[in-house]
Protein backbone atom coordinates (compact mmCIF):
# COMPACT_ATOMS: atom_id res chain seq x y z
CA UNK A 1 0.00 0.00 0.00
CA UNK A 2 1.26 3.62 -0.99
CA UNK A 3 2.42 5.76 1.68
CA UNK A 4 0.05 8.74 2.51
CA UNK A 5 1.83 11.86 0.79
CA UNK A 6 2.99 14.14 4.03
CA UNK A 7 1.70 17.58 3.86
CA UNK A 8 3.61 20.56 3.23
CA UNK A 9 4.19 23.48 5.00
CA UNK A 10 3.09 26.61 3.54
CA UNK A 11 5.53 28.64 5.92
CA UNK A 12 8.10 26.02 5.71
CA UNK A 13 7.54 24.80 9.43
CA UNK A 14 7.58 21.75 10.82
CA UNK A 15 7.41 20.03 14.19
CA UNK A 16 9.10 16.42 13.81
CA UNK A 17 9.10 13.16 15.94
CA UNK A 18 11.79 10.93 15.18
CA UNK A 19 11.50 7.65 17.10
CA UNK A 20 13.45 4.34 18.08
CA UNK A 21 12.13 1.05 16.42
CA UNK A 22 9.41 -0.51 18.81
CA UNK A 23 10.21 2.72 20.78
CA UNK A 24 13.42 1.18 22.35
CA UNK A 25 15.96 3.64 23.56
CA UNK A 26 18.12 5.54 21.08
CA UNK A 27 20.37 7.39 24.01
CA UNK A 28 22.11 5.13 26.04
CA UNK A 29 24.44 7.88 27.32
CA UNK A 30 25.61 11.70 27.23
CA UNK A 31 28.29 10.49 24.47
CA UNK A 32 25.31 9.22 22.53
CA UNK A 33 23.28 12.99 23.02
CA UNK A 34 26.32 14.81 21.99
CA UNK A 35 26.91 12.97 19.11
CA UNK A 36 23.02 13.64 17.63
CA UNK A 37 23.50 17.25 18.41
CA UNK A 38 26.64 16.94 16.68
CA UNK A 39 24.75 15.65 13.70
CA UNK A 40 22.38 17.56 13.49
CA UNK A 41 24.82 20.93 13.83
CA UNK A 42 26.91 19.76 10.94
CA UNK A 43 22.99 18.67 8.62
CA UNK A 44 21.42 21.72 9.53
CA UNK A 45 24.37 23.92 7.46
CA UNK A 46 24.25 21.57 4.97
CA UNK A 47 20.58 21.19 4.07
CA UNK A 48 19.88 24.58 4.90
CA UNK A 49 17.82 23.72 8.03
CA UNK A 50 16.76 26.71 10.82
CA UNK A 51 16.90 24.26 14.11
CA UNK A 52 13.66 26.62 16.41
CA UNK A 53 13.72 23.85 19.02
CA UNK A 54 14.55 20.24 20.11
CA UNK A 55 14.04 17.84 22.82
CA UNK A 56 16.42 14.67 22.93
CA UNK A 57 14.50 12.04 24.93
CA UNK A 58 15.21 8.29 25.79
CA UNK A 59 13.43 7.26 23.10
CA UNK A 60 12.54 9.69 20.90
CA UNK A 61 13.59 12.94 19.93
CA UNK A 62 11.04 16.32 19.37
CA UNK A 63 12.44 19.38 16.89
CA UNK A 64 10.95 22.17 15.55
CA UNK A 65 12.28 23.10 12.02
CA UNK A 66 12.17 25.13 9.41
CA UNK A 67 13.22 24.54 5.46
CA UNK A 68 11.10 25.66 2.52
CA UNK A 69 12.23 22.19 0.72
CA UNK A 70 10.69 20.44 3.93
CA UNK A 71 12.80 17.88 6.75
CA UNK A 72 13.18 15.03 5.01
CA UNK A 73 16.52 15.51 3.51
CA UNK A 74 17.95 16.84 6.95
CA UNK A 75 16.49 14.02 8.81
CA UNK A 76 17.90 11.65 6.61
CA UNK A 77 20.96 12.71 7.32
CA UNK A 78 20.97 12.87 10.88
CA UNK A 79 19.13 9.83 11.20
CA UNK A 80 21.73 7.88 9.30
CA UNK A 81 24.68 9.29 10.37
CA UNK A 82 23.56 8.64 14.11
CA UNK A 83 23.05 5.37 13.27
CA UNK A 84 25.97 4.31 11.77
CA UNK A 85 27.87 5.74 15.22
CA UNK A 86 25.24 3.71 17.42
CA UNK A 87 25.24 0.13 15.45
CA UNK A 88 29.57 0.59 16.05
CA UNK A 89 29.63 1.36 19.51
CA UNK A 90 27.50 -0.91 20.61
CA UNK A 91 28.46 -3.57 17.94
CA UNK A 92 24.78 -4.34 16.67
CA UNK A 93 23.15 -4.05 13.26
CA UNK A 94 19.83 -3.05 11.41
CA UNK A 95 17.36 -0.20 12.17
CA UNK A 96 17.50 2.08 14.99
CA UNK A 97 14.74 4.29 14.20
CA UNK A 98 11.20 3.65 12.81
CA UNK A 99 11.14 3.28 9.03
CA UNK A 100 8.91 6.94 9.06
CA UNK A 101 9.57 9.67 11.13
CA UNK A 102 6.24 11.81 12.01
CA UNK A 103 5.87 15.62 10.99
CA UNK A 104 3.21 17.98 10.66
CA UNK A 105 3.22 21.29 9.21
CA UNK A 106 3.04 24.61 11.73
CA UNK A 107 0.96 27.17 9.49
CA UNK A 108 0.69 29.89 12.22
CA UNK A 109 1.73 32.20 14.46
CA UNK A 110 -0.23 30.77 17.68
CA UNK A 111 0.56 26.77 16.50
CA UNK A 112 4.19 27.72 16.45
CA UNK A 113 4.61 29.10 19.68
CA UNK A 114 2.71 26.32 21.23
CA UNK A 115 3.97 23.80 20.15
CA UNK A 116 8.20 25.22 20.71
CA UNK A 117 6.39 24.97 24.52
CA UNK A 118 5.57 21.97 24.09
CA UNK A 119 8.90 20.28 22.78
CA UNK A 120 10.21 22.10 25.70
CA UNK A 121 8.33 20.93 28.38
CA UNK A 122 8.24 17.04 27.09
CA UNK A 123 10.34 16.31 30.33
CA UNK A 124 8.46 18.22 32.59
CA UNK A 125 5.24 16.36 31.28
CA UNK A 126 6.66 13.08 31.39
CA UNK A 127 7.69 14.23 35.14
CA UNK A 128 11.19 14.17 34.72
CA UNK A 129 12.03 18.10 35.55
CA UNK A 130 11.38 21.48 34.60
CA UNK A 131 12.46 23.06 31.07
CA UNK A 132 15.30 24.47 32.79
CA UNK A 133 16.41 21.94 34.39
CA UNK A 134 16.47 19.46 31.42
CA UNK A 135 20.06 19.47 30.01
CA UNK A 136 19.02 18.14 26.51
CA UNK A 137 16.82 20.20 25.40
CA UNK A 138 17.40 23.91 23.74
CA UNK A 139 16.19 25.80 26.93
CA UNK A 140 19.74 27.68 26.97
CA UNK A 141 18.35 29.14 23.86
CA UNK A 142 15.63 30.91 25.30
CA UNK A 143 17.80 32.43 28.18
CA UNK A 144 19.75 33.59 24.86
CA UNK A 145 23.01 31.95 24.84
CA UNK A 146 24.39 30.54 21.55
CA UNK A 147 23.28 27.12 20.93
CA UNK A 148 22.64 25.19 17.50
CA UNK A 149 18.89 27.01 17.64
CA UNK A 150 18.17 30.14 16.02
CA UNK A 151 14.92 31.31 17.82
CA UNK A 152 14.45 34.96 16.44
CA UNK A 153 11.02 34.03 14.85
CA UNK A 154 9.58 32.57 17.85
CA UNK A 155 10.33 35.46 19.73
CA UNK A 156 9.14 38.07 17.67
CA UNK A 157 5.99 36.26 17.54
CA UNK A 158 6.01 36.38 21.59
CA UNK A 159 6.93 39.72 21.43
CA UNK A 160 9.68 39.72 24.24
CA UNK A 161 12.32 37.27 25.35
CA UNK A 162 10.91 37.45 28.73
CA UNK A 163 7.96 36.64 27.81
CA UNK A 164 8.81 34.12 25.95
CA UNK A 165 10.34 32.42 29.21
CA UNK A 166 7.03 32.95 30.88
CA UNK A 167 5.27 31.26 27.95
CA UNK A 168 7.20 28.29 28.55
CA UNK A 169 5.90 27.73 31.88
CA UNK A 170 2.71 28.14 31.56
CA UNK A 171 0.16 25.17 32.57
CA UNK A 172 -1.25 23.94 29.06
CA UNK A 173 -3.36 20.94 27.80
CA UNK A 174 -1.86 21.21 24.53
CA UNK A 175 -1.28 17.66 22.66
CA UNK A 176 0.48 17.78 19.30
CA UNK A 177 1.76 15.10 16.50
CA UNK A 178 1.66 12.04 18.86
CA UNK A 179 -1.96 12.11 19.79
CA UNK A 180 -3.14 13.36 15.99
CA UNK A 181 -4.70 15.89 17.81
CA UNK A 182 -3.60 19.84 17.56
CA UNK A 183 -5.64 20.64 21.05
CA UNK A 184 -7.38 18.36 23.68
CA UNK A 185 -10.98 18.93 24.68
CA UNK A 186 -10.99 20.71 28.00
CA UNK A 187 -10.81 19.03 31.09
CA UNK A 188 -14.75 19.54 31.78
CA UNK A 189 -15.51 17.75 28.35
CA UNK A 190 -13.61 15.38 28.86
CA UNK A 191 -15.16 14.44 31.88
CA UNK A 192 -18.47 15.54 30.87
CA UNK A 193 -18.28 12.68 27.84
CA UNK A 194 -16.69 10.37 30.12
CA UNK A 195 -19.55 9.88 32.32
CA UNK A 196 -21.91 9.55 30.15
CA UNK A 197 -20.08 6.65 28.31
CA UNK A 198 -20.22 5.07 31.65
CA UNK A 199 -23.56 5.79 32.34
CA UNK A 200 -23.27 8.07 34.83
CA UNK A 201 -20.44 6.74 37.24
CA UNK A 202 -17.44 8.35 38.44
CA UNK A 203 -14.84 8.04 35.45
CA UNK A 204 -12.27 6.83 38.93
CA UNK A 205 -14.51 3.64 39.03
CA UNK A 206 -13.25 2.64 34.93
CA UNK A 207 -10.35 0.88 36.68
CA UNK A 208 -12.60 -1.83 38.35
CA UNK A 209 -14.62 -2.63 35.46
CA UNK A 210 -14.36 -6.25 34.25
CA UNK A 211 -11.03 -5.94 31.67
CA UNK A 212 -13.73 -6.03 28.73
CA UNK A 213 -15.65 -3.61 29.89
CA UNK A 214 -13.03 -1.17 31.38
CA UNK A 215 -11.13 -1.44 27.60
CA UNK A 216 -14.50 -0.79 25.72
CA UNK A 217 -15.07 2.59 27.72
CA UNK A 218 -10.91 3.02 27.51
CA UNK A 219 -11.64 2.93 24.01
CA UNK A 220 -14.51 4.73 23.34
CA UNK A 221 -12.78 7.74 25.29
CA UNK A 222 -10.34 7.86 22.62
CA UNK A 223 -12.87 7.81 19.77
CA UNK A 224 -13.90 10.54 20.75
CA UNK A 225 -10.83 13.00 20.88
CA UNK A 226 -9.57 12.13 24.25
CA UNK A 227 -5.88 12.02 24.25
CA UNK A 228 -4.08 8.87 26.20
CA UNK A 229 -2.49 11.28 29.15
CA UNK A 230 -6.15 12.91 29.34
CA UNK A 231 -7.57 9.51 29.98
CA UNK A 232 -5.02 8.38 32.22
CA UNK A 233 -5.98 11.68 34.50
CA UNK A 234 -9.89 11.24 34.44
CA UNK A 235 -9.56 7.87 35.21
CA UNK A 236 -6.77 7.11 37.39
CA UNK A 237 -5.47 4.35 35.25
CA UNK A 238 -2.01 4.48 33.85
CA UNK A 239 -0.91 5.54 30.20
CA UNK A 240 0.55 1.90 29.27
CA UNK A 241 -2.71 0.25 29.90
CA UNK A 242 -5.05 3.23 27.91
CA UNK A 243 -2.71 2.76 24.75
CA UNK A 244 -3.48 -0.92 24.75
CA UNK A 245 -6.66 -0.46 25.33
CA UNK A 246 -7.19 1.64 22.63
CA UNK A 247 -4.69 -0.27 20.33
CA UNK A 248 -6.37 -3.72 21.28
CA UNK A 249 -9.71 -2.79 20.46
CA UNK A 250 -8.69 -0.23 17.22
CA UNK A 251 -8.11 -3.56 15.48
CA UNK A 252 -11.50 -5.12 16.43
CA UNK A 253 -13.21 -5.26 13.34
Amino acid sequence: MARTRRKRSRSGYYHVILRGINRQEIFLDDEDRMKMLKCMRRFREETGTVICAYCLMDNHIHLLLHNEEGPDVFIKKIASSYVYHFNHKYDRVGHLFQDRYKSEPVEDDRYLIAVFRYILQNPWKAGICRPNEYKWNSWSSVEGEKTICDIKAVIAVAKDLGVLRDFVFEDNQDEFLEENKRYMLSEAEALQKTIRLTGGDNPMKISQYSKEKREEILFKMKKTGMSIRQISRITGINRNTVQRASESRGQVP
